[in-house]
C-alpha cells in the first residue's frame, strides 16, 4: 500500500557521508586490545586442561579449544561493528559525530565483556570437570548463568543504543529523514544501491545479509545451506544412540564393547577382578559420553572412581565393575542375564 500510493518520506537511493565523522570512526571504538585478558585466560586453561587430559578425558581440552574459536567470533564481531560505515542523522556534524561514536563504542565494549565473560565461563567449567567435590557443579552453574548475563548484555547494549541514538537524533533541530521501507519486504534487507554485504537488522539484534548485493546473496545462501547439512548431521549422529545400543565380545583374549562413537578394547590380561555390584557409584559429571533415557554410555566422573568408561543401561541392576590395571569399566546388559553372562564369559577368559 505504502509503494502504490508513494508514500514515502525523505528522498530515495541517496547516500550521504559526513567526512568529518568518516575520518575520525577508527577513534570510536573500545581499543582490540581488551581482547588480551580473554586470549591470555584461554590459552592458560588450554594448557591446563592439555596436562589433565590423562585423568579427565579430552573433553577439557575441546572445551578450551572452542573458548579460543569463540573469542575469534567476538573479535570479527567487533571488528564488523566497528568498522561499519558511518551514519548520517544530522546536518549538524556534531549530532553525528555523537550518534556514531555512541554506537562504535558501546558494540565494541559490549563484544569485549562478553568475550570475557565467555571466557571466565569455559574456565569455570573446564574447573569443574577437574574439580571432583561438589564444588565443581557449583562452579558449572555459576558459568551457566554467566552464559545467560551474556545474552542479556547482547540485548541491553542494543535497545540502550537505539534509545540514546534517538534521544540525540530527536533533540536535533536539523536531523534528516531517510525512508528505506521499501527495501525490507517480508523482513530482508534487499537494496541493489547499497554496496554493503551485510546491514544492521531493523528488528531484534544482530546482522543481516543484503540481498540487493551478489555477495550478500551468495552469503545468505551458503550460510542456510550450511545450517540445514549442520542441523541434519547433528539429527543423524543423535539418532544413532537411539537406534543402537552396545555389546561386549571376547575374542582371541580381546575384551571389546561395541557401542555407538564410543568402543572400548583391552586384553583380559590387563583385567585384575571382575565382580557384580548392585548399584552403580554416584556420577558426579560426564566428561565424555553420552548420557540418555535408556543408556549411558562414555567417559563419566564417578565418585571414588575418578574419570571411567561406563555403558550401562538404566535401570537394569546388577552391574559389572571390570577392574584394570589404571581404571576401571562399569558395564551390563539390558537384561540382569546379560549382565551374569558377561561375567561368566570373563572369569572363564581369566582362567584359560
Amino acid at each position: 500500500m505504502k509503494r502504490s500510493n508513494n508514500w514515502y518520506v525523505g528522498e530515495k537511493n541517496i547516500i550521504r557521508i559526513d567526512t568529518k565523522v568518516t575520518n575520525l570512526k577508527d577513534n570510536m571504538p573500545i581499543s582490540i586490545l581488551w581482547f588480551i585478558p580473554s586470549v591470555v585466560l584461554s590459552i592458560l586453561y588450554v594448557i591446563r586442561a592439555f596436562f589433565k587430559r590423562e585423568s579427565i578425558g579430552n573433553i577439557t581440552v575441546y572445551i578450551a579449544l572452542i573458548g579460543l574459536l569463540v573469542i575469534l567470533i567476538f573479535m570479527f564481531l567487533y571488528n564488523k561493528y566497528s568498522n561499519m560505515r558511518t551514519n548520517v542523522y544530522s546536518n549538524n556534524t556534531e549530532v553525528n559525530m555523537l550518534c556514531n561514536r555512541i554506537y562504535k563504542k558501546k558494540w565494541s565494549l559490549c563484544w569485549i565483556v562478553v568475550s570475557t565473560c565467555n571466557n571466565i565461563t569455559l574456565a569455570l567449567i573446564i574447573e569443574g570437570i577437574i574439580v571432583e567435590t561438589s564444588l565443581g557443579f557449583i562452579l558449572c552453574i555459576i558459568g551457566m548463568w554467566l552464559t545467560i548475563f551474556s545474552v542479556i548484555i547482547i540485548i541491553c547494549t542494543s535497545i540502550n543504543i537505539k534509545e540514546s541514538i534517538n534521544k540525540v537524533v530527536y533533540a536535533s533541530e536539523d536531523r534528516l529523514f531517510t525512508d528505506t521501507d521499501e527495501y525490507w519486504e517480508e523482513g530482508y534487507y534487499c537494496n541493489p544501491h547499497d554496496n554493503r554485504i551485510m546491514v544492521e537488522k531493523r528488528i531484534g539484534v544482530g546482522m543481516c545479509f543484503n540481498l540487493g548485493n551478489k555477495k550478500g546473496r551468495i552469503l545468505n545462501y551458503v550460510g542456510n545451506i550450511f545450517v540445514v547439512i549442520l542441523v541434519v548431521g547433528i539429527c543423524l549422529y543423535l539418532l544413532r544412540f537411539d537406534i543402537s545400543g552396545f555389546k561386549m565380545n571376547i575374542n582371541n583374549n580381546v575384551i571389546k564393547i561395541e557401542a555407538p562413537s564410543y568402543e572400548i578394547e583391552f586384553n583380559i590380561n590387563d583385567v585384575e577382578g571382575v565382580e557384580l555390584i548392585n548399584e552403580m557409584p554416584k556420577a558426579t559429571i560426564k566428561t565424555n559420553g553420552i548420557g540418555g533415557s535408556h543408556y549411558s554410555i562414555g567417559y563419566f566422573k564417578l565418585e571414588g572412581y575418578g574419570n571411567t568408561p561406563i555403558y550401562i543401561y538404566r535401570n537394569s541392576s546388577p552391574y559389572l565393575k571390570i577392574k584394570l590395571k589404571d581404571t576401571y569399566v562399569f558395564i551390563n546388559g539390558e537384561k540382569p542375564d546379560i549382565t551374569k553372562e558377561y561375567y561368566g564369559e570373563i572369569k572363564e577368559a581369566i582362567k584359560r
